[in-house]
């Protein structure tokens, strides 16, 4: 429905709701509205813990299976091994990426801060028992937030010119604007929401920082978001 596995949203909805009822998080835009809204739907939406159990043991299942394949690249290449080649494919996932996320969830973990995903004690140390350097190399981590940095920053140019180009008739990006590879109403969007919470000083900001809420800011477009036609 609407795009989506509608189960799969329900079974999202639940999760959030009962993290917003216990003060925890993520809860993802969870309000008291919307919790009443399900509530009156008559239906249990406390998280069946059967389920979850289920759920989060084929996701820890999927972890250490990853993590085993990555000890055996390891052990096939010894001395010189020095990390995933960044085209291996396993596990329906690119295992690079996943090592370097979880790199950056390792980090995040043993310094008290997120986002850490399901990082533990004992996931670090499976990490750990592979011998291999889990703090992030910095290099890279630079880098690929360079790109980032450019990617966002040729976005929000973008969103600069057609503002200039409408003047003073100019209420928003079109919602079949594509550039630079993605929707760049949706990318306002989000950048939006981003903002709102950065400044609240919750997550996720998606890497929002003072910097780029200026650069936001210096379009002179109002960034906090009425949202009765966005969502």
């Amino acid at each position: 429905f609407d795009g989506i596995n509608l189960y799969n949203w329900c079974f999202a909805q639940r999760r959030f709701y009962a993290n917003f009822k216990a003060g925890t998080t993520p809860c993802e835009g969870m309000t008291e509205e919307r919790a009443g809204l399900l509530e009156a739907l008559g239906w249990r939406w406390m998280v069946d813990q059967t389920i979850m159990k289920q759920r989060e043991n084929r996701k820890d299942d999927s972890w250490t299976i990853r993590c085993q394949r990555v000890a055996e690249l390891k052990n096939e290449e010894g001395a010189e091994f020095d990390g995933v080649p960044s085209s291996t494919m396993f596990d329906g996932i690119n295992l690079y990426n996943w090592c370097f996320a979880q790199r950056r969830f390792y980090a995040n973990f043993k310094a008290g801060t997120t986002p850490c995903e399901g990082m533990t004690e004992e996931r670090a140390g499976l990490l750990e028992a592979l011998g291999w350097r889990w703090m992030v190399d910095q290099t890279i981590m630079k880098q690929r937030e360079n790109r980032k940095d450019d990617s966002w920053t040729i976005r929000c140019q973008r969103v600069a010119e057609l503002k200039n180009e409408e003047g003073a008739e100019f209420d928003g990006v079109p919602t079949s604007t594509m550039f630079d590879g993605v929707n760049l109403r949706k990318w306002c969007f989000y950048q939006r929401d981003f903002y709102v919470k950065f400044k609240a000083g919750t997550f996720p900001c998606g890497g929002m920082n003072e910097e780029r809420a200026a650069q936001l800011e210096s379009l002179e477009w109002n960034f906090i978001v009425g949202r009765d036609d966005e969502e």
